[in-house]
């Protein structure tokens, strides 16, 4: 393992080294109440060994990546600590959930990929701070396109039938934005 990169967990768990990086391979049981993952001074990874990662009992430093290890629904428990500036938070190939742990959770500096739902962990007021233009275009260009529908279409099967219907082209297209 890289200098400065350390664990505390309840039971052993994958490490992967890489020139100054780490990657983190840990399940829930893993995880030591009161415990804490040290990343080293690279670009460091936590990889989810299940669906469940709740890292609420658990501190984070130097973690700049939480990518999900299984393509079934991964849920990710974080809060404010939790998340490096710059980091990212990964999904699976399922629908994979983000659980705000606190009072609010700031992700502009934070890459989502594959995260389909953003949930408030408790039923005090939870504040989710996002990127909303990077989110409005993108819902413009999902809907435009129809994403949605084509996912659908691919996992219900229905591509081995025949190609889905092309949607609408988005280049010359008029756009205005009001407020």
């Amino acid at each position: 393992m890289p200098p400065h990169s350390t664990v505390t967990l309840a039971a052993p768990l994958s490490v992967t080294t890489g020139g100054r990086s780490t990657t983190f391979t840990v399940r829930q049981d893993e995880l030591a109440s009161g415990g804490s993952i040290v990343g080293s001074t690279g670009t460091d990874t936590l990889l989810v060994g299940e669906t469940l990662l709740d890292l609420s009992s658990t501190t984070l430093s130097s973690v700049e990546n939480l990518f999900a290890g299984s393509t079934n629904n991964t849920t990710f428990t974080v809060d404010q600590a939790d998340m490096a500036n710059g980091g990212a938070v990964i999904g699976g190939a399922s629908d994979d959930t983000l659980v705000a742990n606190g009072a609010s959770l700031d992700l502009r500096s934070t890459t989502l990929g594959g995260i389909e739902t953003l949930k408030a962990g408790s039923t005090a007021d939870t504040t989710l701070t996002v990127d909303v233009a990077d989110l409005a275009i993108g819902l413009m260009l999902s809907a435009a396109r129809q994403l949605p529908a084509a996912d659908r279409y691919v996992k219900d099967g229905k591509w081995t039938s025949g190609p889905m219907p092309l949607a609408r082209k988005v280049s010359g297209a008029r756009l205005g934005i009001v407020g």
